[in-house]
């Protein structure tokens, strides 16, 4: 599982979590950098933008995708974030690395913003259609108890600002 922050037209990973299966997609590792589009967390954060900012991260990013990886056209791109709005999470068929599939979602926080995405990533057998859903429906499930964490955080902050500010009205009036 990997934890992967926005940052501009790129997506970066910040936490990597190893399954116990024995064999392992290590495609992605902590610090790693791809444009969005790129894997599924890239797709993720695509399909979640609305389409102006979907082309200008595409235009931003179309001489580096086209050197580095040259089976993501923009119109494969298109047709993926396409796929991953209709379905809700975005996937990842090898197209980076053969063999090396992914899943992903977006995880929005208390206000609708997209700074963070959640991914797995596994060798094709095992991120096939009969386990798609299945995965799928995981992520999900982790997902919102992480956009329920970022809420109650959110929600904390604000009480907290506002005893700041009623503590500092008290000492104004005093």
């Amino acid at each position: 599982a990997f934890l992967q922050i926005r940052r501009q037209w790129f997506s970066v990973c910040l936490h990597r979590i190893d399954g116990d299966f024995p064999i392992r997609s290590h495609v992605l590792v902590t610090g790693a950098r791809y444009p969005l589009g790129v894997g599924a967390g890239g797709l993720a954060f695509l399909a979640a933008l609305p389409d102006e900012q979907v082309e200008i991260a595409l235009k931003s990013n179309r001489e580096f995708i086209a050197s580095r990886y040259p089976r993501l056209t923009a119109s494969k791109i298109a047709a993926l974030v396409a796929e991953a709005r209709a379905k809700g999470y975005a996937l990842n068929r090898g197209l980076v690395f053969p063999g090396s599939w992914g899943i992903a979602m977006v995880v929005r926080d208390s206000i609708g913003g997209l700074d963070l995405c959640l991914s797995l990533a596994a060798v094709e057998s095992r991120l096939q259609p009969d386990r798609e859903s299945l995965l799928a429906d995981l992520l999900k499930s982790e997902v919102r108890r992480l956009e329920a964490s970022q809420s109650e955080l959110a929600t904390a902050d604000r009480s907290n600002a506002d005893r700041k500010n009623a503590n500092q009205a008290a000492i104004d009036v005093l």
